[in-house]
Parts: structure tokens; C-alpha cells; sequence
């Protein structure tokens, strides 16, 4: 498996997950088109490239051999891909945090999702491509 399929594996799993949160409950009461406008310029204003980027320059202070500087580093890369991918209206929401923290700790508790994540992180934090 190479290292884009492991991203598109985990970024799978990472909006499967959204989404069947996100369909328990409305987020902020913005309607579908209003998200979908803010959906569609969040991904028009950052390239995936720029993600890319973006996120590993997050990571840089990160110790990443320690659980905590991990855990931080998955938090961070989910709070980044959700408003990526789904628009700020997602960030806004008051109950963000703790939403990607039960993100977090789901992805945490299947060894290889972790173990995937983990390492794409590390190497993007190394400044390699995920």
C-alpha cells in the first residue's frame, strides 16, 4: 500500500465518521445549500497541496514520540481536514472540540487506523509526503 492510499484510507474513514455524526444532528442550523457554499470555497480557497503543508507546519512543534504530542497531532490533522474538507461552518459550531475529540479517540481505538495515521503524520511532520 502506498502512501496516498493510506491517506485516502484514513481520510475515508475520517468523513465516514463525520458523516454519521454530522447526520445525528444539524450542526448549526445552516441549510444544505449554505454548507455546501461553504464546503465548496473552503476546498476552492486551499489546494490539497496546500493542506498538505499547512498541516505539517502545524506539526513541526509537535513531539511525536510521546502519546500526547500523537494525540495532538491527530486532533490537529482532523480539526484541519474537517474544515478543509466541509467548510468553517463545521468550526464554528460550539461543540467542535469535542466532536473531534470523540473523532480522535474512535480512530485511537483501532490499532491500524492509528498505526496508519501515526505514521503519515510523522512523515509529514518530517516534511515528507503523506
Amino acid at each position: 500500500m502506498t502512501r496516498v492510499d493510506r491517506m485516502e484510507q484514513l481520510l475515508d474513514s475520517l468523513r465516514q465518521q463525520l458523516l454519521t455524526r454530522t447526520d445525528a444532528r444539524e450542526t448549526d442550523g445552516l441549510s444544505s445549500s449554505t454548507a455546501q457554499a461553504d464546503i465548496a470555497n473552503a476546498q476552492r480557497a486551499e489546494t490539497t497541496e496546500d493542506l498538505r503543508k499547512r498541516i505539517a507546519r502545524e506539526l513541526g512543534p509537535l513531539d511525536l514520540s510521546t502519546t500526547m504530542g500523537r494525540r495532538r497531532a491527530r486532533i490537529s490533522f482532523i480539526e484541519s481536514i474537517i474544515a478543509w474538507d466541509f467548510g468553517n461552518s463545521m468550526v464554528r459550531d460550539p461543540q467542535f472540540s469535542a466532536f473531534v475529540q470523540s473523532i480522535e479517540e474512535s480512530m485511537s481505538k483501532d490499532s491500524q487506523t492509528s498505526e496508519l495515521l501515526d505514521e503519515m503524520l510523522s512523515a509529514m511532520a518530517k516534511g515528507g509526503s503523506a
